[in-house]
Formats: structure tokens, sequence, C-alpha cells
């Protein structure tokens, strides 16, 4: 669900920055980059600037949980800090672009 969440707050930032149309289209191939090409599960070596993208987190939290004993704390904090600090940006943008002066 960290997931899902981490690119809806990303549609909406991408959407008061970019126009719609621009807007579509980095919401429609960015994410499915993201996910399955930088954080690919199968893949041995990762890039080590692929732990800034947002799904880094959430996908080493859900891959540790479907296939680990272990409990991977730090990876699920993580991913919550990113949506919080995501969410933060979004609405302070959103307040900024709604305000009427």
């Amino acid at each position: 669900m960290e997931r899902g969440e981490i690119v809806g707050i990303l549609g909406v930032i991408v959407g008061i920055v970019l126009d719609r149309l621009p807007g579509v289209y980095v919401m429609l191939f960015a994410p499915m980059v993201d996910i399955l090409m930088f954080q690919n599960p199968l893949a041995t070596e990762r890039p080590s600037w692929t732990a800034f993208l947002p799904s880094h987190f959430a996908t080493n939290a859900l891959m540790d949980a479907a296939f680990t004993t272990g409990n991977s704390l730090g990876d699920l904090l993580a991913a919550g800090g990113y949506v919080v600090a995501l969410l933060a940006a979004s609405i302070i943008l959103f307040y900024h672009a709604a305000t009427i002066d």
C-alpha cells in the first residue's frame, strides 16, 4: 500500500508543477520505470542512487516481509517517512497553488 500512496502523492506534486499532458505522461511512465526496472528484486546489483527513488524502501520492506523471516522495521519506517515528507511537500505546494490573492 505504501507504493500506491507514494505514487498518488507524487501525482499531486507533478500535477501542480507540470501541465496536464506532460503530467499524465510522467505519472504513467516514471512509476513503472522506477518499480519495474530500478527496484527489481531479481536484479543482483542495483546502483546506489536508486535508494533515493520513491519505491526503494517500500519494495525492500515488501520483499523482506514476503520472503524472509526477519522484519525490516528500518525499511518500513523509512517508507513511512518518505510518505510523510512527500505529503508535507504536496500540502505546501497545493496550498500555494490554491491561494487566491
